[in-house]
């Protein structure tokens, strides 16, 4: 099924779920199969093994690669095989593939992560929108994410035509010398969650084109790192290069809007945007910051952010203990239900915010948003 086809089925039933939900801002996803309570080491060292390429015979030209063992989407199956590292064993990257860090980056449950790009050489990233970019076709980006020093899973994304994207999970074995795809995801022993491909477009489809943490806004702030916004624009990757490349985030009388502000657009803009495609574009809550907003010597006051307007003292469909909520509730966190559903989770997934694949709680980026919704005028 071609991208833009899969994007309207799926836009269609989140649309019916969402249609039918009693809650605010939930960003369903498709029904999907139940995840595997847990991923076995011992299985994964077993695939791996199964991937050794087999001892030519005398007659043989040459012994089958482990790289040619694909999906039926045509994605490998092994992340060695992504281009990732030069050289896999010692993890050292490969030429043209940069590490970057986004200035504030989404929650994953505390994993340590670690984020590498590769832009294919004579190419530009498409910035004709600079809300929505345009990536060239054979981009490459990985995600990996680290327990306790040691890696779990690398995410991997490569754009393989005009609105084709591959894409999938590798699951590292307990030594680190390989990764073998994961599509269906898996819910390890210690609570973390390898996300299925599903999940992941639930948020990625949100995105201008895909990616998320790879936008202006998030490389133009001042935390970010390695490749940037003004790298960008400097060494000739964009199509139309801002006049401004360096994110100013406004701030108000309370002196804590901009790092919540920072908070709410990395962790909340991927479903709660404009683009047709995004989880909760029904809802009219609209944590995604706009470029215009930010990249200027004189930012777009608080109050005049969409950020503001959509959420400041609106009505919210979840129901509290306490009964309707705003969604934030000037002078109460506690009367807020994007400070309440982001400060909770539950097995069903359907009230907490972000609402998949995490089960933990950000407490210091949830603190952030309370305190600023606590230093708030009240609501009328």
């Amino acid at each position: 099924m071609r991208a833009s086809s899969t994007r309207t089925f799926f836009t269609l039933l989140l649309t019916a779920s969402l249609g039918s939900a009693a809650t605010a801002g939930a960003c369903s996803s498709d029904p999907e199969p139940a995840v595997d309570a847990g991923v076995d080491t011992g299985t994964i060292d077993a695939e791996i093994a199964d991937t050794t390429p087999p001892t030519a015979d005398a007659g043989d030209s040459a012994a089958p690669s482990p790289c040619d063992d694909k999906g039926t989407d045509g994605l490998v199956n092994l992340l060695s095989c992504t281009g990732l590292y030069a050289d896999f064993g010692a993890k050292t990257l490969a030429p043209n593939v940069k590490p970057y860090v986004p200035g504030t980056p989404f929650w994953s449950d505390g994993a340590e992560k670690s984020r590498f790009l590769l832009l294919p050489a004579g190419q530009k990233i498409d910035t004709t929108d600079m809300d929505a970019w345009k990536w060239p076709i054979g981009t490459k980006v990985w995600k990996e994410f680290k327990l306790e020093g040691k890696r779990i899973e690398t995410r991997y994304y490569t754009k393989v035509g005009a609105d084709k994207w591959l894409r999938s999970s590798y699951r590292w074995d307990a030594t680190e010398k390989q990764a073998v795809r994961l599509d269906k995801g898996a819910k390890l022993a210690d609570g973390y969650e390898i996300p299925s491909v599903q999940k992941c477009d639930t948020c990625h489809y949100g995105g201008g084109d895909q990616l998320l943490g790879l936008d202006a806004i998030s490389l133009a702030m001042p935390d970010a790192q390695g490749i940037t916004l003004d790298g960008l624009a400097t060494d000739g990757w964009l199509t139309k290069p801002p006049a401004k490349t360096r994110a100013v985030f406004p701030e108000d009388a309370t002196g804590k809007a901009a790092k919540a502000i920072q908070w709410l657009h990395a962790n909340c803009a991927s479903c709660h945007n404009d683009s047709p495609f995004a989880a909760a574009t029904i809802i009219p809550l609209r944590f995604a910051l706009k470029s215009s907003e930010v990249l200027s010597d004189t930012p777009t006051p608080v109050r005049g952010l969409s950020l503001y307007t959509t959420a400041y003292c609106t009505n919210a469909r979840f129901v509290g203990d306490s009964g309707v909520l705003k969604n934030i509730a000037g002078g109460s966190r506690g009367a807020s239900a994007a400070y309440l559903r982001a400060n909770l989770r539950e097995p069903t997934e359907r009230e907490q915010m972000p609402p998949i694949a995490t089960h933990k709680i950000d407490t210091v980026g949830v603190g952030l948003i309370g305190d600023w919704f606590d230093a708030l005028p009240p609501c009328p």
